[in-house]
């Protein structure tokens, strides 16, 4: 008998710290936030403990473009997990490229906030920022990119997506220079090694939307049915690098999920004419 007591006691005691943890637990899921910081711009703002990010960037002013309407299968809203993501699951890698995965790319429509963030939007898919927010990579006047010398327009549109370092490993002296040097057909768009992928996708639309570098006949044709998004779930770069693998037989016409079955079927008469 002596022992029943302390027992009994021990066993109301677990059950009471049990019931505690539990109580405290619930209590920090429901009231406890996280900060998420956006490296774009420099932005902070605070989300409840399990929210959706792709939602609560949304509460904040930020548009993803999320074109399956967030059912985790078109990678179009997708992040770049700076920090705060060591270990993601499969639904929010979703249908990301192995490449894009290995740069920390993750589905913000199917991640919960679970801890201080720190993110990348890929300024491609973001349909708008919030009001009060100066993003970093918005268009600039001329005057701006280059103070005291005035770019010609098709010159500052190359030079707007470069990211300023004037570090030569373009071959340069500056970006002014590079950038002018695209325009004038004395060298490609992918030098800049610096700037990585990000700037050399900005720089290759740029220079297609000055003239610079053509699509060949049949992907002009091709590229005029791809929605546009430059997204990489297709596994190339650029709506226009699809279309050129499309036209050279490189690539699946299945490829482009986020287009579905409108845009399958016109590519299909397309490649396979």
């Amino acid at each position: 008998m002596q022992y029943v007591v302390p027992v009994v006691s021990m066993a109301v005691f677990a059950v009471v710290v049990a019931g505690v943890l539990a109580w405290v637990s619930e209590v920090m899921t429901l009231e406890g936030e996280a900060k998420v910081r956006v490296t774009n711009n420099g932005h902070v703002f605070a989300l409840p403990l399990g929210a959706n990010l792709m939602g609560g960037l949304g509460e904040v002013g930020y548009a993803l473009m999320a074109q399956c309407g967030g059912g985790g299968t078109c990678a179009t809203c997708r992040v770049r997990a700076v920090s705060g993501v060591e270990d993601p699951n499969a639904a929010m890698l979703g249908p990301i490229s192995p490449k894009l995965q290995k740069e920390g790319w993750i589905l913000s429509c199917q991640t919960a906030v679970a801890n201080d963030l720190e993110i990348e939007l890929f300024d491609a898919l973001v349909t708008s920022w919030p009001d009060e927010i100066t993003t970093e990579g918005a268009p600039k006047d001329a005057a701006e990119t280059t103070p005291g010398k005035t770019l010609p327009a098709e010159v500052a549109a190359l030079r707007d997506t470069l990211p300023g370092f004037d570090c030569e490993a373009c071959g340069f002296p500056t970006c002014d220079d590079y950038a002018q040097a695209i325009a004038d057909g004395k060298a490609g768009p992918d030098a800049c090694l610096p700037g990585g992928a990000p700037v050399l996708q900005r720089l290759k639309r740029a220079a297609q939307a000055a003239g610079v570098v053509q699509l060949s006949p049949q992907a002009q044709t091709i590229r005029a049915v791809l929605p546009g998004f430059d997204c990489e779930a297709c596994g190339q770069p650029s709506c226009d690098a699809l279309a050129e693998a499309l036209a050279a037989g490189q690539a699946d016409v299945a490829a482009c999920s986020p287009g579905g079955a409108p845009v399958l079927e016109q590519l299909k008469s397309l490649v396979n004419n």
